[in-house]
């Protein structure tokens, strides 16, 4: 915009002016604060996870202004649980199984769509479209000509 100011319309165009050595200044600065600001958000994090780990399950539930204890919280529960050590064949053996379910519910998943897990599969014959360019008629896709034409004389259309 700065050398040919004249030849177009940038307010139209609705293109910004240029930034200035200030602006940029202004904004190299805002950048440095947010992270001196993050930088000690991590300090104050880091330290209180140190006082945790250094008082250990004394500090799992708060008192009250009453002296009593309060219920430990869903999320201080979620963490405990995690820091828990599982025997290496539990583990080993819940995670092959979360995975087992995880891609059995895809493959029901892709069934309702009829989509087969390789892929989509012709609509004719039944073969797995994976490596072909298909050849589509409405919302069908087949595997050749030959398909179309087999599938079009079986719907009557």
């Amino acid at each position: 915009m700065a050398r040919q100011p004249d030849r177009w319309d940038y307010v139209a165009a609705q293109i910004p002016s240029p930034l200035t050595e200030e602006m940029e200044r202004a904004e190299r600065e805002k950048e440095a604060q947010l992270e001196k600001d993050r930088k000690k958000r991590e300090k104050k994090q880091s330290k209180k996870q140190k006082q945790k780990a250094g008082k250990g399950n004394d500090n799992e539930s708060s008192d009250d202004e009453d002296g009593k204890k309060a219920p430990p919280t869903v999320h201080a529960l979620k963490q405990q649980q995690l820091q828990k050590p599982l025997a290496p064949k539990v583990q080993q053996g819940s995670a092959e199984l979360e995975r087992e379910r995880r891609a059995r519910a895809a493959e029901q998943r892709l069934a309702q769509l009829g989509i087969a897990p390789n892929g989509p599969l012709c609509a004719s014959c039944q073969r797995p479209l994976q490596g072909l360019v298909p050849f589509e008629r409405l919302e069908f896709k087949y595997c050749s000509t030959k398909c179309v034409a087999d599938h079009r004389k079986v719907l009557g259309r």
